[in-house]
């Protein structure tokens, strides 16, 4: 795996349908946001698509406010999809569905080739490391409680 790629995976008994459904909504992504950076959608479709555009609204640290302009860059519908924003990192998300019935999910941030920023996106990277992890736990119990 490349320096500048973070990735971690959970399984969560939910269908792909179900997983894929709340992640391509954009107004749901605050409720597993592992960075506890967004603050809202500012304007967006409300089930993302190959293509669509959305801004989100968040801060850093409390502090710094901006707005997050990202691009549909990836889609398979219930399987994967991923965006970009307007710095070189790709947000993807797969899903894997499994013989029990369960679905493995798969976040990954992916700086791409950052040339001489690359200690920029691998210190990045860590900060993000951090967040995949928080993020999928709460993704769990989001569609594990949508399911039932």
């Amino acid at each position: 795996m490349s320096r500048n790629v973070r990735t971690s995976s959970i399984t969560i008994a939910a269908s792909p349908e179900t997983i894929f459904a709340i992640i391509a909504n954009p107004y749901r992504h605050h409720q597993f946001d592992g960075s506890n950076s967004i603050e809202g959608v500012v304007d967006g479709p409300k089930h993302l698509s190959l293509g669509d555009h959305f801004e989100v609204r968040m801060h850093t640290a409390q502090v710094l406010r901006y707005k997050a302009k990202n691009t549909v860059v990836e889609y398979e519908k219930n399987r994967l999809i991923a965006w970009k924003n307007q710095g070189p990192q790709i947000w993807r998300y797969e899903i894997a569905p499994q013989a029990d019935g369960t679905s493995t999910v798969a976040e990954t941030c992916d700086y791409g080739p950052w040339g001489p920023f690359a200690g920029i996106a691998r210190w990045l990277g860590r900060t993000d490391q951090h967040s995949i992890e928080a993020s999928l736990p709460r993704l769990k119990t989001l569609a594990e409680a949508d399911q039932s």
